[in-house]
């Protein structure tokens, strides 16, 4: 044999005989990588720089870490954190199923958290396939885990009877998208025995049909809640994440575009359905979601309305509080960030003045969506509606609610037979059990279910229409 073949053949036998030391070598290397890749993301989406590490999330996790939507959610963390001292090096760890998790210790001057980055594959370059926020210890370099102990969605809550209810898949057409989500019906509907039925409708923002965020899933709660006892209950993810090219920025659309007509369709597509009544239909809305209910249920003669936490009149007021409250805080220092939120200020500005360029976006959205907006006044259309109303507030004041809700009492006082704004305590914005009083930036987004009380109270009155006597 040549020589330069025993070389090769010799080169071969060492890599069989030791092929832990290569590969522990090249593992090394591969942690290195994705650990100085999850710390530059977590410090980008901190310092309001989302937009450049767009690429390093799958197209799913997009929508939900859209820079807009995570300038928002980091700087509530900042502001309620009292502004970021350090993101400390990631703890790196390979899971069995070949993905990689990645801790990212963020300490704040109150709390500290950490950053649950999962890697779909042991590879330099892979992409984020998943992101949630635990808490951390900094005492134990440890996260502190629930008993639930993992960064899977919380469990199904204790008051869903599953026996009781039937979960259909369903793709609902509107136009050229095909809105996916959830139909959950009580056990015993049917044509012969028909029940109430209610339509969830999301918030600003990109949402799937449970609105997820982080590990709370507060729409699947309140719509297993709802169904068992005895309501059906239709959710479906929002038209922007159905079909994102449809909602990009060189892409005409409007309010209905981006909301009504989608939540017309997918209430008539349920009114067809013969297990539901009808005659006693409810849409139950969170923050833009409670914005439009009144408007789509004055469309629609739908007869009683849920709104969670809706925006105020007019949603330039909304924007501008949200743009104040950043530009005030000691805890935003990012001066990026807080240029951004200055052009926020100014167009909120110029949207109530009417001035607001077409080609203009506030939070990724297009301007047209923001002026139908801002033309409308739900709070009217409560007074004048044929329609019962529910409007419920979070106890927890820091993102400006109880201002929210004075903004909306003061409008609907003189109806109180057919209108109700009431508080719910000990919850936070998703109106998820909670400690309102806690230090722990994460209470605002805390991975629990939605509130009991509040899913039997919206239940009830989706089933009698009868509001509480005051």
């Amino acid at each position: 044999m040549r020589p330069y073949r025993w070389l090769v053949f010799l080169f071969f036998l060492l890599v069989l005989a030791r092929p832990s030391a290569f590969a522990g070598r090249d593992d090394s290397e591969i942690l290195s990588q994705l650990q100085k890749r999850s710390s530059e993301f977590m410090t980008a989406m901190l310092g309001g720089n989302g937009h450049t590490v767009q690429s390093d999330l799958l197209p799913h996790l997009r929508p939900t870490l859209n820079p807009e939507t995570a300038r928002i959610f980091f700087g509530d963390l900042l502001i309620r954190g009292g502004g970021l001292e350090e993101v400390g090096l990631p703890v790196m760890e390979r899971m069995e199923t070949g993905e990689v998790c990645a801790l990212v210790p963020v300490r704040l001057r109150r709390y500290s958290i950490a950053a649950r980055i999962t890697f779909e594959q042991f590879t330099p370059r892979a992409k984020i396939s998943g992101f949630v926020m635990d808490e951390w210890d900094q005492d134990t370099e440890a996260v502190v885990r629930d008993d639930r102990g993992s960064s899977l969605p919380v469990d199904i809550p204790v008051y869903v009877v599953p026996e009781t209810i039937r979960r259909i898949p369903v793709d609902i057409p509107a136009g050229e998208v095909l809105l996916k989500g959830e139909l959950v019906l009580p056990a015993t509907a049917g044509e012969a025995v028909p029940v109430p039925c209610a339509l969830l409708l999301q918030g600003l923002g990109s949402y799937d049909e449970d609105m997820t965020v982080g590990r709370a899933k507060p729409f699947r709660d309140l719509a297993l809640g709802m169904a068992s006892r005895g309501v059906a209950a239709l959710r479906i993810e929002t038209p922007d994440r159905s079909a994102a090219e449809s909602f990009g920025p060189d892409v005409f659309y409007d309010l209905e575009d981006y909301r009504l007509e989608p939540a017309r369709l997918a209430l008539e597509w349920l009114h067809e359905r013969p297990e539901v009544d009808a005659e006693k239909t409810t849409i139950v809305g969170h923050g833009l979601g409670g914005f439009l209910a009144p408007v789509l249920a004055e469309r629609t003669n739908a007869q009683r309305v849920v709104m969670l936490s809706p925006w105020p009149v007019p949603v330039s007021l909304w924007i501008e509080s949200r743009a104040y409250e950043y530009l005030r805080s000691p805890a935003v220092t990012n001066n990026e960030m807080r240029e951004v939120w200055q052009q926020t200020l100014e167009q909120s500005i110029a949207l109530r003045e009417g001035s607001l360029d077409s080609t203009a976006s506030i939070f990724e959205i297009a301007a047209p969506v923001w002026k139908d907006l801002e033309r409308l006044d739900p709070a009217r259309t409560i007074v004048s509606g044929a329609f019962r109303s529910r409007l419920y507030f979070p106890s927890d004041d820091s993102l400006g609610m109880r201002a929210n809700a004075e903004e909306w009492m003061e409008v609907v006082a003189d109806v109180s037979s057919a209108a109700r704004v009431d508080f719910v305590m000990d919850v936070n914005g998703l109106f998820a059990d909670a400690d309102p009083e806690s230090e722990n930036p994460l209470d605002a987004f805390a991975a629990s279910n939605m509130n009991e009380a509040l899913v039997r109270e919206i239940t009830d009155f989706a089933r009698t229409g009868r509001l509480p006597v005051l």
